[in-house]
């Protein structure tokens, strides 16, 4: 059995000035399966994405979690956990 990546975020937002771009987006993407995500121009596609990856704009405020489950072996998981606290990504290893 191969090892498996699942990315799952919960409760992003993301804002600028006051300005929200992005509100308690909360989803999951898993290994071998197709993931769209869409909405009009300015609907923040591009900010949500960016989040998933762990960037973002220099005075942009973000909270919410991303977090990543590895799937090992017979089932066995592991989770690595990034909270988003302010403007600031921190890394949380679960026990």
């Amino acid at each position: 059995m191969s090892n498996e990546i699942t990315l799952v975020w919960q409760n992003l937002s993301a804002s600028i000035g006051g300005k929200v771009l992005v509100e308690k987006s909360t989803g999951y993407a898993t290994p071998g399966s197709t993931l769209a995500i869409m909405g009009p121009s300015g609907a923040g596609k591009t900010t949500l994405l960016s989040m998933l990856a762990c960037k973002r704009a220099k005075k942009m405020e973000v909270s919410g979690s991303v977090m990543t489950l590895l799937t090992v072996g017979h089932g066995q998981r592991s989770c690595l956990h990034f909270k988003a606290v302010q403007q600031i990504w921190q890394l949380r290893v679960p026990k």
